[in-house]
């Protein structure tokens, strides 16, 4: 167990979604879809726009979410990601992986490309390629927004994150308008377009309700204290590329951001590694770890029980109801055979009496047509179900159970 610092007296309660919240289990650290189950369409087109060679180019997209087919849920909460770089490389490629991560626990995840790099000639190259990045990524929202029904997204809960470049363009699209960069850069709108009418013809509001974000920054001047929303951070104290607390151009970082938002009693929760540089947590280990912290933190926004703390050290994760998830210390007794199945499925038990539960992972409870050790499933919706067996001495399991 790592160090946990509590920000006392700064629990934020938020109203949730019914059914979003009605499964203990879905959107938690605990793997809920199988990801031979996650549906991935790659490279789809969102919007096109002309970059700083004066060009033309299409701009896509990575989009994961649980297969519709066998999902009970019918609309998921989004969180679209936005990858690093500097402004001047990155590609949406090197988010997938997190995508998946946050798809197997149900989310809809969607990883993006925007346009890269700047002349060195004009001023304010750099400003510009941001100003670019933020067009873009409000224009991928908005296909993503606009498309609910394709793609089974509960418009209701719309997160956004990234890391570096992604982190910052995440905070800008969630904070920053048209007025507001114009302070930063008189004549920009009309030098390179609006941020609502650029990239796609989409019209599309959408609320974002949370941001995670990967050793990020914002100008500080655009967190109006009514705009504010739950953030999840990750940081590096010596950061030499994007400052955690004040930045030698401006922006502010991760701890600053996070002072602000519990100052003004919204949710934060800020990680940090006291010797770490631009990029934490970012081997294997490290990215499941950010996922899953970051699924829980969604989840408490959307469901309640959103606290504010500070974790200086990699901290257990549980805020599931455990239902599947099997105790280490317990012996598994009982097992399912075949699964997937269409018809019969038979349990394999030790013991010849058991008891046992059939939920749809929604969490409704559904009648369970059972003959010795054969369930019928025949009669049963496509989907996946948990299977909550008991046997006499009142040892337990959970077991998942996908009905073709």
């Amino acid at each position: 167990m790592g160090r946990i610092i509590l920000i006392p007296f700064l629990i934020i309660w938020f109203s949730g979604s019914a059914q979003v919240c009605q499964d203990p289990n879905r959107f938690t650290e605990a793997q809920f879809f199988n990801r031979n189950t996650i549906i991935s369409e790659l490279d789809q087109i969102y919007g096109s726009a002309v970059n700083h060679q004066g060009q033309n180019q299409n701009l896509t997209m990575d989009i994961f979410y649980p297969d519709t087919t066998i999902d009970a849920m019918a609309h998921r909460p989004l969180v679209m990601l936005i990858h690093g770089g500097g402004f001047s490389a990155g590609s949406k490629e090197v988010l997938r992986e997190e995508c998946r991560l946050l798809a197997e626990r149900g989310f809809v995840t969607a990883s993006i490309n925007y346009r890269l790099g700047w002349n060195s000639s004009p001023p304010n190259g750099q400003i510009r390629a941001i100003y670019r990045a933020h067009q873009d990524a409000k224009a991928a929202m908005r296909y993503l927004v606009s498309n609910w029904q394709d793609y089974g997204i509960d418009t209701n809960w719309v997160f956004i994150g990234g890391g570096s470049a992604g982190a910052i363009t995440s905070n800008l699209v969630t904070y920053q308008s048209e007025l507001e960069w114009t302070l930063i850069y008189p004549g920009i709108v009309n030098l390179l377009g609006g941020l609502d009418n650029s990239t796609n013809a989409i019209v599309q509001d959408f609320d974002i309700k949370g941001v995670w974000n990967n050793w990020g920054a914002v100008f500080p001047s655009v967190m109006q204290n009514s705009e504010l929303v739950p953030q999840i951070a990750f940081h590096g104290v010596l950061d030499p590329t994007v400052a955690i607390d004040t930045g030698s151009n401006g922006l502010i970082g991760s701890h600053i951001i996070h002072q602000e938002l519990i100052s003004n009693t919204i949710c934060a929760e800020l990680n940090v590694d006291s010797t770490g540089g631009h990029g934490i947590y970012i081997d294997p280990n490290g990215r499941l770890y950010r996922s899953q912290r970051t699924a829980c933190f969604f989840r408490s926004v959307m469901c309640g029980g959103c606290q504010s703390q500070i974790l200086s050290q990699v901290s257990s994760i549980q805020c599931s109801s455990g239902l599947d998830l099997e105790d280490p210390g317990i012996q598994k007794s009982f097992s399912l055979y075949p699964n997937p199945s269409d018809a019969t499925l038979y349990i394999i038990s030790p013991e010849e009496k058991f008891n046992l539960r059939l939920f749809q992972a929604n969490g409704r409870e559904m009648e369970a047509i059972l003959n010795g050790n054969r369930l019928e499933v025949s009669h049963l919706p496509k989907g996946l179900y948990f299977i909550r067996l008991s046997s006499l001495n009142s040892s337990s399991q959970t077991l998942r159970f996908l009905k073709k």
